[in-house]
Protein backbone atom coordinates (compact mmCIF):
# COMPACT_ATOMS: atom_id res chain seq x y z
CA UNK A 1 0.00 0.00 0.00
CA UNK A 2 2.85 2.39 0.78
CA UNK A 3 4.38 1.74 -2.65
CA UNK A 4 1.01 2.36 -4.31
CA UNK A 5 0.53 5.63 -2.42
CA UNK A 6 4.07 6.70 -3.27
CA UNK A 7 3.46 6.01 -6.96
CA UNK A 8 0.18 7.94 -7.00
CA UNK A 9 1.75 10.91 -5.24
CA UNK A 10 4.78 10.72 -7.53
CA UNK A 11 2.68 10.84 -10.71
CA UNK A 12 0.65 13.71 -9.26
CA UNK A 13 3.83 15.61 -8.38
CA UNK A 14 5.34 15.21 -11.84
CA UNK A 15 2.04 15.99 -13.60
CA UNK A 16 1.96 19.22 -11.60
CA UNK A 17 5.44 20.07 -12.95
CA UNK A 18 7.13 19.87 -9.56
CA UNK A 19 10.37 18.17 -8.54
CA UNK A 20 10.12 14.77 -6.86
CA UNK A 21 12.53 13.29 -4.37
CA UNK A 22 12.10 10.56 -1.80
CA UNK A 23 13.72 9.32 1.37
CA UNK A 24 13.58 6.12 3.39
CA UNK A 25 14.26 6.49 7.10
CA UNK A 26 14.60 4.21 10.11
CA UNK A 27 16.76 5.54 12.93
CA UNK A 28 18.92 7.01 10.13
CA UNK A 29 18.45 8.03 6.52
CA UNK A 30 18.81 4.86 4.43
CA UNK A 31 17.98 6.23 1.01
CA UNK A 32 17.67 9.60 -0.69
CA UNK A 33 16.97 10.42 -4.30
CA UNK A 34 17.92 13.67 -5.97
CA UNK A 35 15.03 15.93 -7.00
CA UNK A 36 13.90 15.05 -10.52
CA UNK A 37 11.08 15.63 -13.00
CA UNK A 38 11.65 12.34 -14.81
CA UNK A 39 9.14 9.48 -14.81
CA UNK A 40 11.77 6.84 -14.04
CA UNK A 41 12.09 8.47 -10.60
CA UNK A 42 8.70 7.04 -9.65
CA UNK A 43 9.72 3.52 -10.69
CA UNK A 44 12.96 3.86 -8.72
CA UNK A 45 11.07 5.08 -5.62
CA UNK A 46 8.55 2.25 -5.78
CA UNK A 47 11.28 -0.36 -6.28
CA UNK A 48 13.18 0.94 -3.23
CA UNK A 49 10.02 0.77 -1.12
CA UNK A 50 9.18 -2.75 -2.27
CA UNK A 51 12.77 -3.93 -1.69
CA UNK A 52 12.97 -2.38 1.79
CA UNK A 53 12.70 -4.90 4.63
CA UNK A 54 11.04 -3.07 7.51
CA UNK A 55 11.19 -5.99 9.95
CA UNK A 56 13.33 -5.28 13.02
CA UNK A 57 13.65 -1.63 12.00
CA UNK A 58 12.56 1.19 14.29
CA UNK A 59 11.75 4.66 12.98
CA UNK A 60 13.09 7.75 14.72
CA UNK A 61 10.89 10.73 13.85
CA UNK A 62 13.40 13.17 15.37
CA UNK A 63 16.00 12.01 12.82
CA UNK A 64 13.45 12.50 10.03
CA UNK A 65 12.50 16.00 11.20
CA UNK A 66 16.09 17.13 11.80
CA UNK A 67 17.43 15.71 8.54
CA UNK A 68 14.68 17.15 6.34
CA UNK A 69 14.83 20.51 8.12
CA UNK A 70 18.55 20.77 7.32
CA UNK A 71 18.45 19.28 3.80
CA UNK A 72 15.44 21.09 2.33
CA UNK A 73 16.24 24.77 1.95
CA UNK A 74 13.19 25.96 -0.02
CA UNK A 75 9.65 25.62 1.27
CA UNK A 76 8.48 22.18 0.20
CA UNK A 77 5.52 19.84 0.45
CA UNK A 78 6.68 16.94 2.61
CA UNK A 79 4.56 13.79 2.58
CA UNK A 80 5.41 11.39 5.39
CA UNK A 81 3.98 7.88 4.96
CA UNK A 82 3.99 5.36 7.81
CA UNK A 83 1.95 3.60 10.47
CA UNK A 84 2.56 6.34 13.08
CA UNK A 85 2.38 4.06 16.11
CA UNK A 86 4.63 6.69 17.70
CA UNK A 87 3.77 10.36 17.86
CA UNK A 88 6.22 12.47 15.83
CA UNK A 89 7.37 15.95 16.71
CA UNK A 90 7.18 17.76 13.38
CA UNK A 91 6.51 21.17 14.96
CA UNK A 92 9.68 22.85 13.65
CA UNK A 93 9.50 21.10 10.28
CA UNK A 94 5.86 22.18 9.85
CA UNK A 95 6.79 25.83 10.47
CA UNK A 96 9.21 25.81 7.53
CA UNK A 97 7.39 23.39 5.17
CA UNK A 98 3.94 22.06 4.46
CA UNK A 99 3.87 18.62 6.10
CA UNK A 100 1.22 16.02 5.31
CA UNK A 101 1.04 12.74 7.22
CA UNK A 102 -0.38 9.64 5.58
CA UNK A 103 -1.12 6.92 8.10
CA UNK A 104 -1.17 3.44 6.54
CA UNK A 105 -2.67 0.68 8.63
CA UNK A 106 -4.42 -2.64 8.45
CA UNK A 107 -7.66 -3.03 10.40
CA UNK A 108 -6.10 -5.98 12.23
CA UNK A 109 -3.41 -3.67 13.64
CA UNK A 110 -6.12 -1.67 15.38
CA UNK A 111 -8.45 -4.45 16.42
CA UNK A 112 -6.98 -7.94 16.17
CA UNK A 113 -9.29 -10.95 16.25
CA UNK A 114 -9.82 -13.01 19.35
CA UNK A 115 -7.25 -15.79 18.94
CA UNK A 116 -7.03 -17.38 22.35
CA UNK A 117 -3.49 -18.18 23.46
CA UNK A 118 -1.04 -17.07 20.75
CA UNK A 119 2.48 -15.79 20.12
CA UNK A 120 3.02 -12.55 18.20
CA UNK A 121 6.25 -10.99 17.00
CA UNK A 122 6.86 -7.25 17.35
CA UNK A 123 7.92 -6.16 13.84
CA UNK A 124 10.21 -3.38 15.17
CA UNK A 125 12.08 -5.17 17.92
CA UNK A 126 11.57 -8.83 17.00
CA UNK A 127 10.38 -9.49 20.57
CA UNK A 128 7.87 -12.30 21.02
CA UNK A 129 4.70 -11.51 22.91
CA UNK A 130 2.76 -14.47 24.20
CA UNK A 131 -0.65 -14.16 25.77
CA UNK A 132 -4.32 -14.93 25.80
CA UNK A 133 -5.95 -12.76 23.17
CA UNK A 134 -9.50 -13.03 24.43
CA UNK A 135 -12.27 -10.48 23.98
CA UNK A 136 -11.30 -8.35 26.98
CA UNK A 137 -7.60 -8.12 26.06
CA UNK A 138 -8.44 -7.38 22.42
CA UNK A 139 -10.90 -4.67 23.48
CA UNK A 140 -8.35 -3.14 25.87
CA UNK A 141 -5.75 -3.09 23.09
CA UNK A 142 -8.23 -1.51 20.64
CA UNK A 143 -9.03 1.21 23.20
CA UNK A 144 -5.32 1.86 23.70
CA UNK A 145 -4.80 2.27 19.93
CA UNK A 146 -7.84 4.57 19.69
CA UNK A 147 -6.50 6.74 22.54
CA UNK A 148 -3.08 6.86 20.84
CA UNK A 149 -4.65 7.88 17.54
CA UNK A 150 -6.71 10.59 19.24
CA UNK A 151 -3.51 12.03 20.74
CA UNK A 152 -1.76 11.71 17.36
CA UNK A 153 -4.56 13.59 15.57
CA UNK A 154 -4.53 16.33 18.23
CA UNK A 155 -0.76 16.72 17.75
CA UNK A 156 -1.14 16.97 13.97
CA UNK A 157 -3.93 19.55 14.30
CA UNK A 158 -1.93 21.58 16.83
CA UNK A 159 1.02 21.84 14.41
CA UNK A 160 -1.26 22.38 11.37
CA UNK A 161 -0.26 19.13 9.71
CA UNK A 162 -2.85 17.69 7.36
CA UNK A 163 -3.33 13.96 7.69
CA UNK A 164 -5.37 11.01 6.60
CA UNK A 165 -5.53 7.35 7.45
CA UNK A 166 -5.57 4.83 4.61
CA UNK A 167 -6.34 1.21 5.37
CA UNK A 168 -4.78 -1.57 3.36
CA UNK A 169 -8.20 -2.60 2.03
CA UNK A 170 -9.09 0.98 0.97
CA UNK A 171 -8.87 2.54 -2.46
CA UNK A 172 -5.90 4.81 -1.88
CA UNK A 173 -6.63 7.14 -4.80
CA UNK A 174 -10.04 8.01 -3.30
CA UNK A 175 -8.57 8.68 0.15
CA UNK A 176 -5.77 10.84 -1.28
CA UNK A 177 -8.22 12.81 -3.38
CA UNK A 178 -10.31 13.51 -0.28
CA UNK A 179 -7.21 14.67 1.57
CA UNK A 180 -6.02 17.08 -1.11
CA UNK A 181 -9.46 18.38 -2.02
CA UNK A 182 -10.05 19.16 1.65
CA UNK A 183 -12.96 16.80 2.34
Amino acid sequence: MIAEISALLGFSTLKNGDLLSSYIFTDKMLSATKPSKKLHQIQKNVKEILDFNALNEKVDFKVIADTLYKRLRRKSLILVIGDFFEIPDFKLLAKKHEVVAIIVRDKLEEKPPEMGFASLVDPESGAILEGDFNSSSVDAYAKKVAAHDHKLYDTFRKHQIRFTKIYTHSVSSVELRRLFEGR
